[in-house]
């Protein structure tokens, strides 16, 4: 097993509902390996800030986000509604906590300020798909 995925809470989500829509062709790439890496290790690392995913984003430098109130503010409700902490998890605890957790008023709540929610890139059903 190489390095796992490291990722801040709410891109559980991101990577779970993408279709293939982004900033950039880096972020593009970036977020198709990411996704790769996850369904062939099956285990993603939790962390508080910025992962390899902001990275490839636009509004991203000198590791922070230009919209790091919000980005912060969607992590927390992240970790709110499901429990989500800073370390390793096995996808199948994953797949467990979206299965019992992530409801649609959950979703409401999370993503309201997303502007991938708002301009309907991502949807609940997006979310709740298997992620094979």
């Amino acid at each position: 097993m190489g390095n796992t995925a490291t990722i801040r809470p709410h891109h559980i989500l991101c990577t779970r509902a993408f279709r293939g829509k982004g900033y950039s062709d880096d972020f593009l790439h970036t977020m198709r390996n990411i996704i790769e890496r996850i369904k062939k290790e099956r285990i993603v690392t939790i962390i508080y800030g910025g992962d390899t995913i902001c990275s490839a984003c636009p509004r991203y430098s000198d590791g922070k986000c230009e919209t790091e109130a919000k980005v912060q503010n969607i992590d927390k409700n992240v970790i709110h509604f499901l429990g989500i902490e800073q370390r390793r998890y096995s996808y199948d605890e994953i797949d467990k906590i979206i299965a019992q957790k992530f409801t649609k008023p959950v979703f409401e709540s999370i993503c309201a300020q997303c502007e991938w929610k708002q301009q309907n890139i991502c949807t609940y059903e997006d979310v709740i798909r298997p992620f094979v």
